[in-house]
């Protein structure tokens, strides 16, 4: 692999990335590239164009911004102190403590996943196609997502235009402001001074509201009547439309949807935790439901059992009315193994959906989870070489290399 140095003063614009690219923050004044094929570098008075040819890493120094053009591939950074400017991504594209602004210009074609910036825009009118997940940022302000949106922990104001799937929002402090919802709406926060919640929603609208907001509600369902628990005061309620507010009612939340629309006011909480909680105390009950109906059987089958082989004794039947239960008692018993192996494969997958979990992610990317540099470059090597040979599809290899862990 080829190590170039480059001046890492003024802006940094990096293109011609065709495969998986990875750039990371560096304390030095210069900046570093590995890279499997040739790097061009061209200097100006106030920018550095990188030109890529193959798999790359990139150090860049604190200042200025750093711009990439089409990246054809999975695309990584990480501790980046620079503003970006991102264009098009053909692949995941994974961002982790940027300590400026991110502007993606281009579509995104596959998963999105931001955590620690300032503030994350996409309003340049390509829709970012894939599920997004956003954590730890001051501002949110995007056009167009084509899959589901997760955010958390915004403290400024959060504006999106069209989502075609589901909403989930935790940790809102600050404005929220939605255009259109295909899917459904979870939203959860602390509402205080003028700040303003407001979504037009063709799903099923959820919200829960800190104790300690002040907020004046406007519910309205085209096909439901809305649901509040006691800790509000209502206002005004009609048939579909509910009125009321939650302390002195400083901020204002208007929502609009075509599904069920409930409102409740408690402390932050989880929608995995919530479902995994749930899902736990069901799986208590059905095996505890299965334990007394298997009892049950038992009892049942040594009466009929011993009825049964008296009648067959009486008619001259042998041992006829032994096997018939036997038999039953068999085929109730399979039936039972397949509704275990079906509560076990429901908690497996409850299991897979915990590793979202923000709790689960720390103990995924744990440092004994982590990659060095050399152990992650012979993993892409790996991959990519399985590609070539054709035992590996390119759908399959981008999905390899957007689950390996940062170096």
């Amino acid at each position: 692999m080829d190590s170039v140095q480059f001046d890492g003063t003024g802006t940094i614009i990096l293109k011609g990335a065709r495969w998986p690219l990875e750039v990371r923050g560096s304390a030095s004044a210069f900046g570093i590239v590995e890279s499997l094929g040739g790097v061009g570098i061209d200097r100006h008075d106030e920018s550095t164009t990188i030109s890529l040819s193959e798999m790359s890493t990139v150090q860049v120094p604190a200042g200025g911004r750093l711009e990439l053009g089409d990246v054809n591939g999975p695309l990584r950074l990480q501790g980046i102190e620079r503003d970006l400017l991102l264009g098009a991504v053909n692949g995941p594209l994974q961002t982790r403590d940027v300590a400026g602004d991110i502007d993606l210009t281009g579509p995104i074609n596959g998963p999105l996943s931001v955590k620690g910036a300032r503030k994350l825009s996409a309003t340049g009118g390509s829709p970012l196609r894939g599920d997004v997940k956003l954590a730890d940022l001051a501002e949110v302000d995007i056009a167009q997502v084509n899959g589901n949106l997760a955010i958390r922990q915004v403290s400024g104001a959060v504006r999106l235009g069209k989502v075609n799937g589901h909403v989930r929002v935790a940790n809102l402090t600050g404005g929220f402001c939605a255009t259109s919802v295909q899917g459904n709406l979870v939203l959860e926060g602390k509402l205080t001074d003028d700040y303003v919640w407001e979504a037009q929603v063709e799903g099923r609208v959820r919200l829960r509201l800190h104790p300690e907001s002040s907020v004046r509600l406007e519910l309205e369902s085209e096909n439901h009547p809305p649901s509040l628990d006691s800790s509000f005061q209502i206002v005004e309620r009609s048939n579909r439309r509910v009125v009321a507010t939650l302390g002195s009612g400083q901020g204002r939340i208007c929502i609009r949807t075509e599904g069920p629309i409930s409102a409740k006011v408690g402390t932050s909480w989880d929608a995995h935790e919530e479902f995994d909680d749930a899902f736990a105390r069901a799986g208590v009950a059905v095996e505890r439901a299965m334990a007394e109906m298997t009892s049950a059987v038992d009892a049942a089958f040594d009466e009929v059992g011993a009825e049964l082989s008296g009648i067959g004794a009486d008619l001259n039947l042998g041992d006829l009315g032994e096997r018939v239960s036997t038999r039953v008692r068999r085929e109730v018993d399979r039936h039972t193994r397949h509704v275990a192996r079906r509560v076990r494969r429901a908690r497996r997958q409850s299991h897979r959906r915990t590793r979202r979990h923000p709790a689960a992610a720390r103990r995924a990317t744990s440092p004994s989870d982590q990659l060095t540099p050399d152990e992650r470059e012979a993993r892409v090597r790996e991959i990519l070489r399985s590609v070539q040979d054709g035992s590996l599809d390119v759908d399959e290899a981008d999905r390899q290399l957007g689950e390996l862990p940062l170096a």
